[in-house]
């Protein structure tokens, strides 16, 4: 493994109750929430990645980590991701190489907004292997969730190939943390356009680094309904596309916002198979 680094994310997610979600909030005080110190990783141990695996005893234990490289790290969790694209949740932390991190659990049932707890995400990851171990706790619960595993649910996907927007032109049916018809369509150039929970979406799907198989999103959300709290900033993320083990592609969306004059943010997120 000459020249790759190994990621390691030993990060403490302190969930306040924040206005993090699509229903918005504001003026509402944050609680701080106290947690014991925790090594800081030096940024040579870390490593951007794409992984999966199991979360053992949890109700919806396949997951799909993503680690931009950026000091973020999203675990997307759902039922069984390796035989349907329907993710449930997902857990964020930032600062991976940090004292602390920040997160946020948005799913379907809480509208993404936080509830006041928190939880422990420490986990060792090699991209290129792959593999990944490690655990997740909650604030006041003394299980430990078990992580384990390194290739994508049910596909044969490489972080060390270079992804190809080609792959993605054309018409998707998608869907959203909440079960909800998403269409998107690729054009040969990344841009991508579509239907987001009654917003129109526009964007562009752009490569990234040749030994990172993974594209940078960066999209809009316009006409939404005034009952969503949509930001007017653009939202940025990542756009990732599997080969499936049993035949056909799944494509994973991924971008947020952050406003910090109303401290609010919001996301978007879909996936699919064709």
């Amino acid at each position: 493994m000459t020249g790759r680094s190994r990621l390691s994310v030993n990060s403490w997610i302190g969930i306040g109750a924040l206005a993090l979600s699509a229903c918005g909030g504001g003026g509402e005080s944050t609680p701080v929430v106290t947690t014991p110190p925790l090594p800081v990783l030096a940024l040579q141990d870390f490593s951007a990645a794409v992984v999966g695996g199991t979360i053992e005893r949890e109700e919806n234990p396949s997951f799909i980590l993503v680690n931009p490289g950026d000091g973020t790290t999203w675990l997307f969790y759902g039922p069984d991701l390796g035989s349907t694209s329907r993710a449930t949740g997902y857990i964020f932390t930032h600062g991976g190489y940090a004292t602390y991190g920040d997160g946020v659990p948005y799913n379907a049932t809480d509208s993404a907004q936080a509830f006041g707890y928190g939880a422990s995400l420490q986990v060792a990851v090699d991209p290129y292997a792959p593999t990944v171990a490690g655990s997740l706790r909650y604030l006041g619960d003394t299980t430990a969730y078990r992580l384990a595993g390194g290739a994508v649910p049910g596909s044969s996907y490489r972080y060390d190939r270079p992804a190809d927007v080609a792959e993605a032109v054309g018409s998707w049916s998608l869907t959203d943390l909440q079960g909800e018809s998403v269409s998107i369509s690729v054009d040969p150039q990344g841009s991508i356009g579509g239907a987001y929970q009654g917003c129109a979406v526009s964007g562009r799907l752009t490569p990234t680094r040749k030994d990172e198989n993974r594209m940078d999103l960066v999209a809009s959300l316009t006409g939404c309904p005034a009952s969503r709290n949509t930001l007017s900033s653009d939202y940025s993320g990542f756009g990732i596309l599997f080969p499936m083990t049993g035949g056909g592609s799944q494509l994973l969306l991924f971008a947020s916002a952050f406003d910090e004059a109303t401290w609010s943010a919001d996301s978007m997120f879909a996936i699919g198979r064709r």
